[in-house]
C-alpha cells in the first residue's frame, strides 16, 4: 500500500489535528498497523481532552451558581429584601 504520509513532518501533522479532533481527512492511515494507530490517538485525544473539558465546565458552571446564590443572599442581608434565588445551595463555594 501507497502511504499518504510522504513525511515524518506530514505524520505530525495527522497525529495533532486528529489529537486535537478536527480530523480534516486531508491524509488518512492505509495500513491496519496505520489504522490502529489512529484508533489510539482518537481515544487517547478523548481522554485526554474532550472528557476533562467537560467535567471542568460542569465544575466551572456550578461554581458560578454558588456564587451567584451567595451574592444574592449578601444583597438580600443588606437590602433586607427579598432577591431572587438562583442556582443550589447544598455546596460551598471552594477556595
Amino acid at each position: 500500500h501507497e502511504t499518504p504520509f510522504k513525511s515524518i513532518p506530514d505524520s505530525f501533522w495527522w497525529t495533532v489535528v486528529t489529537l486535537m479532533t478536527v480530523g480534516y481527512g486531508d491524509e488518512i492511515p492505509t495500513t491496519g498497523a496505520g489504522k490502529f494507530v489512529a484508533c489510539v490517538a482518537m481515544v487517547a485525544s478523548l481522554l485526554l481532552l474532550a472528557l476533562p473539558i467537560s467535567v471542568i465546565g460542569t465544575e466551572f458552571t456550578e461554581q458560578w451558581m454558588e456564587y451567584k446564590q451567595t451574592d444574592a443572599e449578601a444583597s438580600r442581608a443588606n437590602t433586607g429584601g427579598d432577591a431572587p434565588t438562583v442556582g443550589p445551595t447544598s455546596r460551598s463555594i471552594k477556595p
